[in-house]
C-alpha cells in the first residue's frame, strides 16, 4: 500500500474520531448542565455552536504545536465557507417550502458581521498577531456574557436528569479521542501536503474543513426533515462566530498566527461574500429559496476546483 494511501486512510479516520468523540463530548457535557439546572436555552445556543466548532479548536491547537500555523486560519476560514456555502446551500435545497421564524438580534448582527470584518481585517497582512488574539478573546467572552445575560432562570432537575457516575469518565475517555483524532489528523495534512505537493493550507481550508463542517451539515440536516429550518439556520450563524473568535483566538494567544496568499487573495474574501449573503438572505426572514440554495453550492463548488486546479 504506497504512503499516500495509508496517509489518506489516516486523515479520514482521524476526522471520524475526532467528529464522534466531539459530539459524544458535547452530548455528556450536556448532561451536566442539565444536572446543575443550567436553562435549556443557553445549553444549546452555547454548547451546540462550543460542539460544532470543537474539532476545528482543538485540531488548531495541536496545529501550532507542531509549528503548521497556517492550518489554524485555513480551519477557520473554510469552514465557515462550507457552512454557508455547503450547509447553507443545502438547507436552502431542502427546506425550501419551510416558513423561518428566525429573527437576528441586533447583538446577533453584531456579532456575526463584525467577527467577520475582524477576521478580515486582522488577517490582511497575512499574521494574526497575540495582540489581535487578545481582542477576540475579548470578543468571545462578551459573547458568551450575552448568551447567558438572556435567560437567567434556572431549570427544574428531575430525579432522572441527576448526574450519573459514568458521565465524568465518558468526558474524559472522549477528551482523550478529540486529543489524538486532532493530532493524527493534522500529521496527516503534513504527510500528504509533502506527498503530492499540495500546500498544508489547501488540504486544511477544503478537506478538513468539509470533514469538521459534518456535524453542522447533519444537524442541519436533521432539523429541516423535522421541520425546524430555524435550528439550522441558527447552527450555523452560531458556529462561525465561535469559529472566528475562539478557534483564530485561543491558538492565537500561544503564538503569532501566519496565513498565506491563496487565503487572504481568495478564500478570505469569499468567506466575507459568505458573511454578506448569510445576511441577505436571513434578515428579510422570508425563507430559503431553491435559487438561494443552488446558488450557493455552485459557490462552493467553485471555490473547491479554484483551488486544485
Amino acid at each position: 500500500m504506497s504512503p499516500i494511501v495509508i496517509w489518506a486512510l489516516v486523515f479520514v479516520v482521524s476526522i471520524a474520531v475526532l467528529v464522534k468523540a466531539s459530539d459524544v463530548f458535547i452530548e455528556y457535557s450536556e448532561k451536566i448542565g442539565v444536572a446543575f439546572g443550567v436553562p435549556a436555552y443557553i445549553m444549546g445556543i452555547s454548547l451546540v455552536a462550543f460542539g460544532t466548532s470543537l474539532p476545528e479548536l482543538v485540531s488548531s491547537l495541536v496545529a501550532v504545536f507542531k509549528g503548521e500555523t497556517s492550518i489554524v486560519a485555513s480551519n477557520v476560514i473554510g469552514s465557515n465557507i462550507a457552512n454557508v456555502y455547503l450547509v447553507m446551500g443545502v438547507v436552502g435545497l431542502v427546506g425550501s417550502k419551510l416558513a423561518m421564524n428566525f429573527k437576528m438580534s441586533k447583538v446577533d448582527i453584531v456579532m456575526f458581521l463584525g467577527s467577520a470584518l475582524a477576521m478580515f481585517l486582522a488577517s490582511w497582512d497575512m499574521v494574526f498577531t497575540r495582540m489581535e488574539a487578545v481582542v477576540f478573546c475579548i470578543a468571545l467572552i462578551a459573547n458568551l456574557y450575552f448568551i447567558f445575560k438572556a435567560d437567567r432562570e434556572e431549570s427544574e432537575v428531575d430525579e432522572e436528569d441527576k448526574l450519573q457516575w459514568y458521565v465524568i469518565p465518558m468526558l474524559i475517555l472522549c477528551s482523550i479521542g478529540i486529543y489524538f483524532g486532532a493530532s493524527y489528523n493534522v500529521e496527516s495534512i503534513i504527510q500528504l501536503s509533502t506527498l503530492l505537493g499540495i500546500g498544508t493550507e489547501v488540504i486544511a481550508v477544503t478537506a478538513v474543513a468539509l470533514g469538521t463542517s459534518l456535524p453542522e451539515l447533519v444537524v442541519s440536516i436533521t432539523a429541516v426533515r423535522r421541520g425546524n429550518i430555524d435550528m439550522a439556520i441558527g447552527n450555523i450563524q452560531g458556529s462561525n462566530i465561535f469559529n472566528i473568535l475562539a478557534v483564530m483566538g485561543i491558538p492565537g494567544l500561544i503564538t503569532n498566527l501566519e496565513l498565506t496568499p491563496i487565503l487572504t487573495q481568495f478564500s478570505l474574501p469569499l468567506m466575507m461574500l459568505a458573511t454578506f449573503l448569510y445576511l441577505a438572505f436571513v434578515l428579510p426572514g422570508k425563507g430559503l429559496k431553491k435559487w438561494m440554495g443552488a446558488l450557493l453550492l455552485g459557490i462552493y463548488i467553485f471555490f473547491v476546483v479554484r483551488l486544485y486546479l
